[in-house]
């Protein structure tokens, strides 16, 4: 087994010599451009399809055809000139000679001659027949049933034939309605004119589903008949391609088809299988084996628990997740029935044949990393440390090292310990368990050899569940993408131990050199910088929008960012009070303004993130949407007149009780009316109206809102994307109006939950105007209970002398909290994690304290399990006491979770001073 490591001598000296190549590389770059031949622009059909050739004009591009045409045009040299259309279009224009070069055709007899192909094929295509779910009675093996049906398929294709063939071979009597491509199909399709489609592997994104295969066909490049020299510089890259890269083809088409509707529907064995097993399945798991599963507070994380998600959330299967502390107990657990499947372990197929077993998938794959301490790695590798709690087990080791002998440890830092003492020469782990494995501090002694071998990581059960093992691998399929980047981005295997002031002690001369080199470097590059500047802007600005497309990145460091945010306003609050100079208000009230701008634009990004990964939900209840419209009236009435802006509005609505969500509600229209007012002129005008509709079904009201302005308007070419994410028209940075892009895509993704529609009218200078219209249900008679209003002073003296413990671990949050409560006449006793205001709430007599102020995340106790504590007192009149949480869980199903821990209230942070006293006035109220 070969071994990829460098010498420490070779790598010292090799490292000065080889940053002085890249350096001096740049310098040189002008002159190879300057000698080379003028690029070849080839004119290449392309079709806008999933998965193989995506992104318009001007759009961002990926897919399996255009990455091929990629890695071609590195080897030709070619430049391309993209033309767009449908395949049949794109087809035309080869033959005419318009085009020279097109994808993913298939040979037929009629086009030899009209066009040329490469002697290598492009891939091979799998053709199904699809239909929708409004076509249930076709879904199942009796094919017979498509006769009387209207089938669609693109006319003049390789498919068309099969098709033809298909239904005779089976005397099924449909008829076949030719289409000019996928697009025109799937809308005859979704619209009813088509019972049924045939096309090649679509993603299970577009929500069909297959009733039965057709066929197979290899598809290649074509060339149009007057450019035989570009067939020639072709078939050589392709030949170059397959030489270097022979499984380059299946390895591009797996990359790109990860989600095909063939490869993840539930055949009969499946579905009967989880009908036997109550439609779940028993997942035996190692309890702390991160990256690929373990424990944190209190629940599952890692690799393994997205392909969990995914089954769950794709197919409705419940997964039952069990926790053992090493293999050998799992494999116990399965072979007793305990559990259906386990993992993570090594996907080695001799080893599962020895126990009888069956592999899932390949969930993730990792490299080998050999872990030793100094010295030469291969005599280490005759003894080596191996435990039952890795995948690397001494099953494993047995076959990747025969010869070796195996010393048996409790853990993997028992392993680490062993080599560090000498009883072991090395221990092997996954390169992904390389970053947890760096908080062992025997590792800073350690040396690191990383294996050439790749190795899978699956799960396994026995012949008697092997149909668990597809079913999982159905949500593998999945995820397959997303699991190898996350391994990829966060972990890797590094050598570091060798300390700054070694480096520089070995290599002192060199770093001389090397820094002479990289200041003449620089120089040369700065002017070079000046001639680069705008293609450098145009790349930045790809760079930058790709960036924050990342929208899981954004979901974790906006929640974090609420914390300090809170600090921020909550002293922003307490400073003002202070504060009497005039010039002084005036920068606080800047302050202010930029503090709640960017709370503005944190809610934003969350809500953002929460859309995209599906877990937004609607929270409806009753509510009276006549106060709601008024509320969002006042609450702009101030920003209208600041602007000398005319707002009128008009409620023609007779019925006002009903159910919806009215948080989402008021995000919609806050985001609607603040940028009609954002993009009006001083003086100019903004008419918000709703209007009663009919309604077809019983107990519902259709209501159509309209917001309108005359300010500056949109160009005819931003508007289809003005609902895209991050989009903003070029107007409205020229007139320095802020904003992030977000506002009108979450105000489309609100719509869209709530099943109702969104339309936008725009000219430039001329005003905006959109047309929203939502159905709701009817609320029950009665169930509008109006809450008398309660006067300052009455809450004054509700909130005077009232004690309040308040359970809050971070001390800015805490000191504020504090602040603004006792301003408000309430007596406070702080608390630092959940196990002490147990304590406290324990130690005092009943009815000293009115009322708790729970934080969520604390140490060793945290918000939600001092809760159910507090529920579960022996002590009744203690055990009822209101609890109210005040957390950066800003989301609705974090407000859920607080009600089902037992909490009252929810309020989120950054505190609001008047969302606060409303809580707790509200609950007060009630319990007085």
């Amino acid at each position: 087994m070969q071994l990829n490591l460098l010498s420490e001598r070779k790598a010292r000296w090799a490292i000065p010599f080889i940053l002085c190549l890249v350096l001096l590389l740049p310098l040189f770059s002008p002159l190879r451009a300057e000698a080379k031949d003028k690029e070849k622009v080839v004119r290449v059909g392309y079709v806008n399809a999933e998965n193989y050739e995506e992104g318009g004009e001007g759009e961002y591009k990926r897919g399996f055809g255009y990455e091929y045409f990629q890695k071609i045009s590195y080897i030709t040299g070619w430049e391309y000139e993209y033309v767009y259309g449908s395949f049949a279009e794109c087809y035309e224009l080869l033959e005419k000679g318009e085009i020279d070069l097109f994808g993913n055709v298939s040979i037929k007899p009629e086009r030899i001659g009209k066009v040329l192909f490469s002697d290598y094929p492009e891939g091979k295509d799998t053709y199904w027949i699809y239909t929708n779910n409004d076509h249930q009675d076709l879904l199942n093996k009796d094919t017979s049933r498509l006769g009387g049906t209207k089938i669609g398929v693109t006319k003049g294709s390789y498919q068309e034939d099969l098709l033809v063939e298909w239904l005779a071979e089976r005397n099924i009597d449909a008829e076949i309605v030719g289409c000019s491509g996928f697009d025109e199909m799937m809308s005859a399709l979704d619209g009813g004119k088509l019972d049924a489609m045939v096309a090649p592997d679509l993603s299970t994104n577009y929500g069909y589903q297959i009733i039965s295969i057709l066929g197979f066909s290899e598809y290649y490049f074509a060339v149009s008949t007057k450019r035989p020299d570009i067939l020639e510089e072709l078939n050589q890259a392709l030949y170059e391609i397959q030489s270097a890269e022979p499984e380059y083809n299946s390895l591009l088409a797996a990359r790109y088809h990860y989600k095909l509707a063939g490869g993840s529907i539930m055949n009969e064995e499946e579905k009967q299988w989880l009908i036997d097993h109550n439609n779940t399945i028993r997942l035996g798991v190692l309890s702390n084996y991160l990256p690929f599963i373990g424990m944190k507070d209190g629940e599952f994380v890692g690799v393994i628990t997205t392909v969990i998600e995914s089954l769950e959330a794709e197919y409705g299967v419940t997964v039952d997740t069990i926790a053992y502390p090493d293999l050998d107990s799992m494999e116990a657990a399965l072979d007793q029935g305990e559990i259906d499947i386990l993992g993570p372990v090594v996907g080695d197929f001799y080893l599962a044949e020895l126990d009888n077993y069956v592999l899932s998938d390949s969930i993730v794959q990792t490299t080998p990393v050999i872990v030793y301490r100094g010295g030469d790695y291969n005599e280490s590798l005759k003894k080596i440390a191996v435990t039952s709690e890795s995948v690397f087990n001494a099953d494993v080791i047995g076959v990747l090292f025969p010869d070796a002998e195996i010393v048996h440890s409790e853990s993997p830092d028992q392993c680490l310990e062993t080599v560090y003492k000498g009883m072991a020469g090395c221990t092997i782990v996954p390169a992904s368990r390389i970053n947890v494995l760096r908080a062992n501090p025997y590792m800073d002694d350690m040396s690191l050899a990383e294996m050439t071998s790749r190795t899978d990581i699956t799960l396994i059960t026995n012949k008697e569940n092997r149909r668990a093992s597809t079913i999982f691998n159905k949500a593998i399929l999945h995820t397959s993408v997303s699991l190898n980047g996350m391994v990829m981005a966060e972990n890797s295997a590094t050598d570091v131990s060798v300390s700054f002031l070694e480096f520089v002690k070995h290599y002192a001369w060199p770093i001389i050199i090397v820094l002479g080199i990289v200041i003449f470097v620089l120089v040369h590059q700065t002017m070079m910088l000046q001639k680069k500047k705008v293609e450098l802007a145009k790349t930045l600005e790809e760079l930058e929008a790709a960036s924050m497309a990342k929208t899981n990145f954004l979901f974790n460091m906006s929640h974090d960012i609420r914390t300090p945010m809170n600090a921020i306003i909550g002293y922003s609050m307490l400073v003002k009070k202070e504060l009497k100079d005039s010039k002084l208000l005036d920068y606080h009230e800047k302050i202010e303004h930029a503090g709640n701008l960017l709370l503005s634009i944190i809610n934003n990004v969350l809500d953002m993130a929460k859309i995209e990964s599906g877990k937004m939900e609607l929270d409806e209840e009753c509510v009276n949407t006549g106060e709601i419209f008024g509320e969002m009236m006042s609450i702009f009435e101030d920003a209208a007149n600041e602007k000398s802006i005319e707002l009128t509005s008009n409620w023609n609505v007779s019925r006002h009780v009903l159910m919806c969500d009215q948080t989402k509600i008021k995000e919609i229209f806050l985001n609607l009316i603040s940028n009609a007012i954002k993009y009006t002129q001083p003086g100019g005008k903004v008419t918000i109206t709703s209007e009663e509709l009919p309604c077809d079904k019983p107990g519902c009201i259709i209501i159509r809102s309209t917001v309108e302005d005359n300010g500056i308007g949109m160009s005819k070419e931003f508007l289809p994307h003005i609902f895209d994410s991050f989009s903003r028209e070029r107007n409205t940075t020229a007139g320095k109006v802020g904003g992030t892009g977000l506002g009108m895509p979450i105000v489309k993704k609100l719509v869209d939950l709530m099943g109702g529609t969104i339309e936008v009218e725009s000219e430039l200078e001329k005003g905006t105007k959109f047309i929203l219209t939502l159905e709701h249900r009817l609320a029950d008679e009665g169930a509008d209970r109006e809450i008398g209003e309660i006067s300052e002073e009455e809450k004054r003296e509700l909130m005077k002398g009232k004690r309040i413990l308040l359970a809050e671990d971070n001390d800015l949050n805490a000191e504020i909290a504090t602040a603004i409560l006792e301003e408000r006449g309430f007596e406070v006793v702080r608390a630092v994690d959940g196990v002490e205001c147990v304590a406290i709430l324990e130690r005092e007599e009943a009815g000293f304290f009115d009322l708790i102020l729970m934080d969520i995340q604390m140490p060793n106790m945290d918000g939600y399990e001092a809760t159910k504590t507090i529920r579960e007192l022996n002590d009744d009149a203690k055990a009822v006491i209101p609890i109210v949480a005040m957390t950066a869980n800003a989301f609705d199903e974090d407000r859920k979770n607080a009600f089902d821990a037992g909490m009252n209230g929810h309020i989120a942070k950054p505190i609001s001073v008047k969302k606060v006293e409303e809580a707790l006035v509200e609950i007060l109220s009630s319990k007085s």
